[in-house]
């Protein structure tokens, strides 16, 4: 009786860690897959940022300077909504986010 009761405690346990292990190994994948989308993100901006820079030298009437500033609108948003306080390019006038 003593034995079945040991071994009943014994498989108990194995198998709470073999879960555990499982499920702290999905964690640690969907934490390497967000980190590598969040990267990849970031450096999409770091290049739309660039090819804003090199548009914005290009703008020659109101009609195209209103588009352009459209545009960064919408990648400002993006930015700040990916980096938050962080300013990586230097683009976030001061005391903007504070």
């Amino acid at each position: 009786m003593k034995d079945e009761k040991r071994n009943k405690i014994v498989v108990a346990i194995t198998v709470n860690m073999v879960l555990l292990v499982f499920i702290l190994l999905a964690i640690v994948i969907a934490q390497i897959v967000q980190i590598c989308v969040l990267n990849k993100r970031k450096e999409q901006l770091k290049e739309t940022y660039i090819a804003l820079c090199i548009e914005r030298d290009n703008v020659q009437n109101t009609e195209q300077q209103l588009e352009y500033d459209e545009k960064f609108r919408q990648f400002y948003f993006e930015y700040v909504d990916t980096y938050g306080d962080e300013d990586p390019l230097g683009i976030i006038p001061d005391g903007v986010l504070k």
